[in-house]
């Protein structure tokens, strides 16, 4: 350590010794030469040793006189009455503090000093006076002081802790044959106390520990004997069995896995992004309308770009996308996975805090060409340069590898879509799926283009499309998954082509048919569309029909089908062509 002067560096050097930091005071720089340990009174501020102003809160315990703050206690001593070259009384202070209440001061203050780390960490009480016995010594010793007077404060002993060790627990444990005089001999070097019954019952032998100071705070329970005799006779020494209950393990949730083999199979990088952010990114830097009152925000920020916790996985990797094209890298495909973070409040009072809410989510960003398919695209072909169907397919993969058919999903606009998106181009991701009988519509996320003031604010000069997805929200959906045979029959195609007018949207059209066909409809998609005159179009469907047992007649597939036009006349005045 940096050497101060004969006091400080005695002060120090007993603080290595023993493990007890002490702090020594210039006496006449204290007002009534008086000392007291109290909370600080917000907006209260005291100079440092370190020659640094620091504004102090009630959450913060420090050392005052009769008139001001000293010091902050088991941190740091004040500047105003640390030893000089002139002093000739000093006053000695050794004491042991709350380590919780040392490092809230220590977190509150962004001040770590060798002081707080091991009043942090737990300081035995004990051993405060002999600590500062043993300062006065050496002061005496080497500096020519005398001491005159000694105050005490609370109670230097603490509470004897005894704890009975059984020899049964010993051998239910660890299987080892043990005598209390063994026990006896392994922890009374460790300063352990051991006292046996006289004489001791054969049939239930076992010790009364008393726990010295030191070791108060890992040792209290008989389990922590057993580990310390453990340790002491050998882990080697212990025999060799296998458990005598076991316990089936778990399923491994492996759908993060999944969705990165997804995402990386599609031409995405993975980006690995802070969950601490700015908060003009909730603010000023086009997320309309976000919580900012519902931000969880960090006490003691390191820089003005960790405020808060994200909300979304959105900023990160939009700055990701700008810092690449800045570098001349215009094809940027990423996405991550990770935790996003808002405060909960009661419903009742949009003021009053419950809690936070954790979710964990998965975003990806498109901007440019594909690298595994721009060997083949052109400069302005439609598709190339990362746009809205692009994601869309990618969502549609990722989540028909996670489990969920593209059939049973639906992309439709919502006015609750977040801020980052286009307002004309972007959607809200949900799910069918049947409960008791009833089929309800759950929401998995949201996708669409990047809102154009958005993209300015981050400076994307390229074209963007981005999604985020609540993996929370898939794994519930797939808990209603029940398992089914493999189908050992072959399918049965067939194509039906429908004509209808040309602002029909595709998807009532494909709802209507795969929940007229039935359960026997396996597969359905959409092959073509073709332009007809009178304002027309035609959409034709490949269907895949299949029988768990039975091989399906082309009877009944006609059947089928027949049920299916006339569905589709009667709901969307389809017509049909022969």
């Amino acid at each position: 350590m940096r050497p101060v002067n004969n006091i400080v560096d005695i002060t120090n050097y007993v603080m290595h010794e023993l493990g007890q930091p002490l702090h020594a005071y210039d006496l006449e720089h204290l007002s009534g030469h008086y000392l007291e340990a109290r909370r600080a009174r917000s907006g209260e501020k005291l100079v440092t040793i370190d020659e640094r102003e620091r504004t102090l809160s009630e959450d913060v315990l420090v050392i005052a006189d009769r008139q001001n703050i000293v010091g902050i206690a088991g941190v740091m001593g004040g500047k105003g009455s640390e030893i000089a070259c002139n002093t000739t009384a000093i006053a000695l202070e050794a004491a042991s503090f709350e380590s919780a209440r040392v490092r809230r001061s220590s977190r509150c203050l962004g001040l770590s000093s060798d002081s707080s780390l091991r009043f942090e960490r737990g300081v035995d009480v004990a051993s405060v006076r002999r600590a500062s016995d043993r300062a006065a010594f050496l002061m005496t010793k080497h500096c020519g002081a005398q001491v005159q007077t000694l105050s005490t404060a609370g109670q230097d002993r603490v509470q004897p802790l005894t704890v009975m060790l059984r020899m049964s627990e010993i051998a239910r444990l660890t299987e080892l044959d043990m005598m209390p005089d063994t026990v006896a001999d392994l922890l009374t070097p460790l300063g352990f106390k051991v006292h046996s019954d006289t004489p001791w019952d054969p049939r239930n032998p076992k010790v009364y520990v008393d726990v010295p100071s030191f070791r108060r705070k890992d040792v209290s329970r008989e389990v922590d004997l057993v580990e310390e005799v453990c340790r002491l006779w050998g882990y080697d020494q212990v025999p060799q069995s296998m458990p005598r209950n076991t316990i089936a393990p778990s399923c491994p949730d492996n759908t993060l896995k999944l969705v990165g083999q997804a995402l990386t199979a599609a031409g995405l990088s993975e980006a690995w992004i802070s969950s601490l952010t700015a908060l003009e990114d909730l603010n000023s830097k086009g997320a309309f309308g976000a919580d900012t009152a519902g931000a969880v925000r960090v006490l003691n920020p390191l820089s003005e770009e960790h405020q808060v916790l994200r909300q979304s996985l959105i900023p990160g990797l939009l700055k990701a996308v700008a810092y690449n094209l800045d570098r001349g890298r215009p094809d940027v495909w990423l996405f991550e996975t990770g935790r996003v973070y808002i405060k909960e409040f009661t419903p009742a009072s949009s003021s009053k805090e419950t809690g936070t809410k954790e979710s964990l989510h998965v975003s990806a960003i498109v901007c440019g060409q594909s690298a595994l398919s721009s060997w083949n695209k052109q400069t302005g072909e439609v598709g190339s340069e990362g746009d809205f169907y692009t994601a869309k397919g990618i969502v549609e993969n990722l989540l028909g590898h996670l489990g969920v058919p593209a059939t049973r999903l639906t992309f439709s606009k919502d006015p609750s879509v977040p801020g980052w998106f286009h307002p004309a181009r972007s959607c809200c991701i949900t799910w069918g799926m049947s409960s008791n009988g009833k089929s309800e519509m759950q929401s998995l996320g949201f996708l669409g283009q990047v809102h154009p003031a958005v993209a300015d604010a981050y400076g994307l000069k390229k074209q963007a499309s981005i999604f985020e997805l609540n993996i929370g929200s898939i794994i519930a959906a797939l808990a209603a998954r029940r398992f089914e045979e493999i189908h050992t029959t072959p399918f049965v195609i067939r194509d039906l082509s429908a004509d209808v007018d040309n602002n029909q949207a595709y998807d009532p059209v494909l709802k209507c048919i795969t929940r007229c066909a039935g359960d026997l409809l396996k597969h359905a998609e959409l092959v073509s569309i073709f332009q007809l005159p009178d304002n027309k179009k035609s959409l034709s469907f490949r269907l895949s029909f299949q029988h768990r047992q039975d091989t399906l007649t082309a009877e009944v597939v006609e059947n089928i089908l027949d049920k299916v036009r006339r569905r589709l006349t009667e709901e969307l005045s389809a017509t049909f062509r022969a």
